[in-house]
């Protein structure tokens, strides 16, 4: 039985990760971010799936080939579609962030839906490898600003 499934909602990123395949194998340019409308169907049907087969629940990723959180109007809207037409909460909603385009707006907002959808960050270790691996357009590393974001994660969440 299938209880799990991930949407990508865009293909866009802030960093330049050295090891993304993403950027080395497919053209972005020719790609486009999901249309609200698209979800909308998308979750409708995984919804309609999981009452059918009478799951409990079904875990759904809102990722992407790039960074989510630049799409966080359609996580706004994947939320609010379960808010209207889920009233069992068997749709459960995930978003792992590279951590660069957090800020307190979208962290409120994460806390306040935590019953509905959980934030994740991807790190990929210490300030030396995360730095060496996922660098921004002008080649800085990422670290001390994702750690940052973290940390007001943190303070919200407790």
């Amino acid at each position: 039985m299938i209880d799990r499934a991930c949407i990508s909602i865009t293909n866009k990123c802030q960093l330049r990760c050295t090891y993304c395949h993403f950027d080395k194998h497919i053209s972005k340019a020719s790609c486009t971010d999901i249309m609200a409308e698209n979800l909308e169907v998308a979750l409708k049907n995984i919804l309609l799936y999981a009452k059918n087969n009478k799951l409990k629940a079904f875990k759904i990723g809102l990722v992407g080939a790039g960074e989510p959180l630049l799409r966080f109007d359609l996580i706004q809207k994947a939320i609010e579609f379960s808010k209207e037409n889920d009233p069992e909460h068997i749709l459960q909603f995930y978003t792992i962030s590279n951590g660069v385009g957090v800020n307190e707006e979208i962290l409120i907002w994460f806390y306040e839906n935590k019953d509905m959808s959980k934030l994740s960050f991807s790190l990929e270790g210490n300030e030396s490898i995360q730095d060496s691996c996922r660098k921004f357009f002008n080649g800085n590393g990422s670290y001390s600003f994702v750690m940052k974001n973290i940390n007001s994660y943190k303070k919200i969440f407790k």
